[in-house]
């Protein structure tokens, strides 16, 4: 797992941020400043909306009875405590199904992105020193906020990273060992890392094998 805990880990680790959101359907989070919607409302059986059946009606206390201009949202307070689905008629009960299962689908989609965002904080969290989470990742703050605050503290650009991987790979092509050893093997692990990197940032020298092939000899 990468860290970011100084200006040189940020690429790194940003390229494992983006697939950690990429995995977690977050990508529209990073794109703008988005923050988690709203949750959703389980219908309210004593809406206007929903309506009574004749029987039910004359139960409705007096200040929330129905009148022609009411709104579909208001609401009815029963004599009987509580209103049942019985005390629907069949288009209110209709109507009252379709919203329940629409807000169980919203409620759905709501905790598992919920639960997505939660993911991708901890790993931020767990992942970026002290220093910089007291500084960059704010509690109020979404998590594309976070992530464009820590670039802006880090100040690393692609340039800065295609540099620096050309810098080990010429400082490691420096440092060969003259004969085959322990010492070899481990600096060929290390060769292979510093291509590796390099050919990810294309860096020229790491490109074309008729270019480094020729370090060797």
């Amino acid at each position: 797992t990468a860290t970011l805990s100084k200006p040189e880990d940020f690429l790194n680790w940003e390229h494992e941020f983006l697939l950690q959101a990429h995995r977690l359907g977050l990508q529209q989070h990073l794109k703008s400043k988005t923050f988690l919607g709203d949750e959703p409302a389980i219908p309210d059986i004593r809406k206007r909306r929903y309506t009574k059946t004749a029987t039910a009606q004359r139960t409705i206390r007096s200040h929330t009875a129905e009148s022609q201009d009411g709104a579909p949202d208001d609401i009815q307070e029963t004599a009987n405590g509580t209103w049942s689905i019985s005390d629907l008629t069949d288009q209110g009960q209709k109507i009252f199904q379709q919203d329940l299962t629409f807000y169980q689908l919203q409620e759905k989609v709501f905790e598992k992105q919920k639960t997505a965002l939660g993911t991708l904080q901890d790993w931020v969290i767990r992942t970026v020193s002290p220093s910089l989470i007291q500084t960059c990742c704010q509690s109020h703050e979404s998590i594309y906020e976070w992530h464009r605050n820590l670039r802006a503290r880090c100040g690393r650009t692609e340039e800065d990273e295609t540099k620096d991987a050309r810098n080990r790979y010429l400082t490691l092509l420096r440092t060969a060992p003259k004969t085959v050893s322990q010492a070899a093997f481990k600096w060929l692990d290390q060769w292979e890392e510093a291509m590796a990197k390099g050919r990810q940032r294309e860096v020229p020298e790491t490109l074309h094998n008729s270019a480094w092939a020729w370090d060797f000899f």
